[in-house]
């Protein structure tokens, strides 16, 4: 690997949601560490079920309300159980600005912007992530083509520049009225392609 090392063989890595292996990559010039956990065979496998998922310490540790993530891990999680398949927990917490930067961004939102907008007024993007560090895991691990966990067409042009196969997209979306005003943001500012008329009730939400 260029830029990666394993830190460990891989471990039982035991939740509430089911067992699964687990290791830690660390990146040798940033020092941001990845966790990947899987379960099932995924070497050489085709359509393997994989979600790239950014972490989210402000929701998934201190329940923080302000997105879904939380519940888009667990749910990717669920699913993995079910059908065997891989989870990459990436280090790129705020969609790759930082937890600081985040959390300054959430003052704004309080006083009325989006999540877009706050980020952008803090002086970052909307979206900072770029995924070689994911690119590299799914090499190392030999995955041969994936089935993507995903709302985010740049995840998928990302990886699809890199030599990643991406046979298939399956969207991953939290059906819950309280994030509806949440995705017709993402499909505006972030170029998301989310049926809300699929998923969500036309009762309109508070933003």
């Amino acid at each position: 690997m260029k830029n990666l090392i394993k830190t460990a063989n891989y471990v039982s890595f035991k939740t509430k949601l089911g067992e699964f292996l687990a290791n830690v990559y660390v990146n040798k010039i940033t020092k941001k560490e990845h966790i990947v956990l899987f379960k099932g065979n995924i070497i050489n496998k085709k359509n393997i079920l994989t979600r790239i998922h950014s972490c989210c310490i402000t929701s998934e540790v201190l329940h923080n309300t302000n997105c879904e993530c939380q519940e888009q891990l667990d749910k990717a999680l669920k699913e993995i159980q079910k059908t065997n398949g891989l989870l990459l927990y990436m280090d790129q917490e705020g969609r790759g600005i930082g937890l600081g930067p985040k959390l300054r961004a959430y003052e704004l939102q309080e006083k009325g912007l989006n999540s877009a907008e706050a980020n952008i007024a803090v002086g970052a993007k909307i979206d900072e992530r770029e995924y070689s560090d994911a690119i590299e895991i799914l090499k190392d691990l030999k995955v041969a083509s994936l089935n993507l966990l995903t709302n985010n067409p740049d995840k998928v042009n990302q990886l699809k520049k890199a030599g990643v196969k991406v046979c298939e997209v399956t969207p991953h979306v939290i059906q819950d009225d309280k994030f509806k005003n949440y995705y017709e943001m993402k499909n505006l500012k972030l170029g998301h392609h989310i049926d809300i008329s699929k998923y969500f009730s036309n009762k309109t939400q508070t933003a």
